[in-house]
């Protein structure tokens, strides 16, 4: 039995170093997720290439993929927001 709390006990200081706070992690940003404060690159995005506005899920797939790579050119201002 006390092995078993040794593990959980480890598990439990190891996990959270492995995974991390997100907000901590800045300049972090996992491209295709999106996170609070991605409306304001969203819209400069479709304000940029002159698009209508439309709720991301309903664009297609290949405009999808376009916002993203522009996004990862883009995330030199995230520490801004």
């Amino acid at each position: 039995m006390k092995r078993l709390a040794g593990y959980l006990l480890s598990l439990a200081v190891v996990c959270p170093l492995l995974i991390g706070c997100p907000e901590h992690r800045r300049g972090a940003v996992v491209y295709g997720t999106w996170a609070p404060g991605e409306t304001v690159y969203y819209s400069q995005w479709e304000t940029e290439r002159h698009y209508d506005h439309r709720d991301y899920e309903r664009r297609e797939r290949r405009e999808q993929q376009e916002y993203w790579k522009w996004r990862k050119h883009h995330h030199e201002h995230d520490h801004d927001h």
